[in-house]
């Protein structure tokens, strides 16, 4: 199985044409959830509190779209603080 970035480069090299919801399209809660290695219930908790990817709703069906939650991914990368933890202040 590929992951959302090896999807996203192959998506972006004249990949195999593929319907909209397939390679380079949306991925469902259920396979994304696998993907990043959480429980759906997560991804659904982090959607109600509005932290998680953003996602389509698509009647009542959610999708994700894949260049949107790696996106994401990256926006979520955080710098690591002093070895302390404690915060520095400003200049």
């Amino acid at each position: 199985m590929e992951t959302l970035t090896q999807q996203h480069e192959t998506a972006g090299n004249g990949g195999q044409a593929a319907g909209i919801l397939q390679t380079g399209g949306f991925i469902e809660p259920e396979q994304l959830a696998a993907e990043l290695g959480i429980s759906p219930r997560t991804l659904a908790r982090w959607d109600v509190s509005r932290t998680g990817p953003p996602k389509l709703k698509l009647g009542k069906r959610n999708l994700y779209r894949r260049a949107s939650v790696i996106e994401w991914l990256e926006s979520q990368e955080t710098r690591q603080g002093r070895a302390s933890g404690r915060k520095v202040a400003a200049r």
